[in-house]
Formats: structure tokens, sequence, C-alpha cells
């Protein structure tokens, strides 16, 4: 192989190392794919930009390919191969990490019985940030984050999360009643093999307020979990009228 072809490979390889490192940050910051594509320029990979995004997410725990309280979960990433005259592309690979089991009790939301699904979550939050509390209200510790140049609030060190499935089909019909930033967050974690893919969010008020607002529009049914609790509920979808 020419000189020329390594000299490219090795520039190649900087430049997606250097944007790697910038992406994580500016995704820890709260910026959306759409922003990140803008604010860094060039013409990175969406395939690319997502596999840092979810690799930030992953490593602050913010997210999980693995259902929470199981004995293991996955960790996507993609591999950048190189083919013949240096054709770039990316392969998803699964890695399974090893995590201690929880006991988790299984409740059914029942509006009826446990109020108004948004009141719900942020007194079940509040529980789980002090388990003597349960079915109490508290006073919730935030910590605030940057999204893009709006606030963002994650539940200080609240071990819950809230599981959502995202598909480009979905994604374009929650478009219709979701905000620009709401979509624009969701937009990462489309176009996943297989596609689909559950994800487990950890709890912030970005991601409640979406999966609040499906819930009111009928288009959610999935899990929350608490695990300082140890409980599972199970959310399904209500009935629009």
């Amino acid at each position: 192989m020419s000189r020329e072809y390594f000299e490219n490979a090795l520039h190649n390889f900087i430049k997606d190392f250097n944007y790697s490192g910038a992406i994580i940050h500016l995704t820890c910051k709260g910026f959306s794919l759409r922003k990140i594509k803008d604010y860094l320029g060039g013409n990175l990979p969406d395939a690319f930009i997502k596999e840092q995004m979810i690799k930030a997410y992953q490593e602050h725990d913010l997210l999980r390919t693995e259902e929470p309280g199981v004995e293991k979960r996955e960790r996507i990433s993609m591999v950048k191969e190189v083919g013949a005259y240096g054709r770039v592309s990316y392969r998803q690979i699964k890695e399974v990490i090893e995590s201690p089991g929880l006991p988790l009790v299984e409740r059914i939301y029942d509006p009826r019985i446990c109020g108004s699904f948004l009141s719900f979550l942020e007194d079940r939050l509040s529980s789980n940030l002090d388990p003597s509390l349960d079915g109490k209200k508290a006073g919730i510790s935030k910590k605030s984050r940057k999204n893009g140049g709006k606030g963002h609030t994650v539940y200080g060190e609240n071990q819950a999360y809230i599981s959502l499935r995202v598909t480009r089909r979905r994604l374009e019909k929650w478009s219709a009643f979701l905000d620009q930033d709401q979509v624009d967050y969701l937009e990462c974690f489309t176009d996943f093999d297989p596609m689909d893919q559950i994800f487990y969010f950890k709890a912030d008020t970005q991601i409640i307020a979406i999966i609040s607002r499906l819930y009111e529009e009928g288009c959610y049914q999935g899990n929350a979990y608490f695990l300082k609790l140890g409980q599972k509920w199970v959310i399904k979808e209500i009935l629009k009228s």
C-alpha cells in the first residue's frame, strides 16, 4: 500500500479521536445530535456521532440497554473499519457487562389509585432518594446541566430508570406533539440494530417530560424502575377517547 494511504488513514484516525472527545463533551452538556452536527460542522456520519453520544450516556450511567435489576447488561458501541481504497464503514458490537442483580417487586400503575402520571413519577422519585419516605412527599435533590443553552435537570443520585423504545417511524409520529428539542434529543436513539432495542433512561426532567407527554397522547407503555425502593412499575398504554 502507498505512503499516501497510510498518511490518510492516520489523519482520519486523529480527526476521529479529536471529534470523539468533542462529541462526548457536548453530549454531557446536553447537546442533541442535530446541535452537535451544527456546532462541529464537517461531514461526520450520524452513526459515528450516535456511537459517541451513546458511549457518553452509558459511561455516566444515564442510559442502559439491559433491564435494570438483571444480572447482565449490554453496552452498544461501533467499530470503525477501513476497507479497500480507504472506504470507511462502521460495525456495531455489543459488550456484555456483569452487574449484581436486584430483586424488584412488580406493580402496575393505576391512575385511579396512584394519581396523575406526572405526580406519580415525581412522588416515586422523591421516595427513591429516601426509601423511608415511601409514598410521602419529599424535596427532590436536583443537579443542573445545560441542554444546548437550555436548563436541564437530573435527580441527583437517584437510581431510577424508565424504559422507552424509539424507532424512526415512532419518532415521526411523536413529532406531531413533542417539541423540537424533545424530538432532537430522541433522534440519537433511532436506527439501532436490533430495531426493537429498548433503552432504559436515567430519570431526569427531560425524559420525564417526554414520557409524560407520550402517555397523555396514548403513545406510551413501558416500565419505571426505582432501584432503591426495589420496585418495578408496569405502565400500560391508555386508550384515547
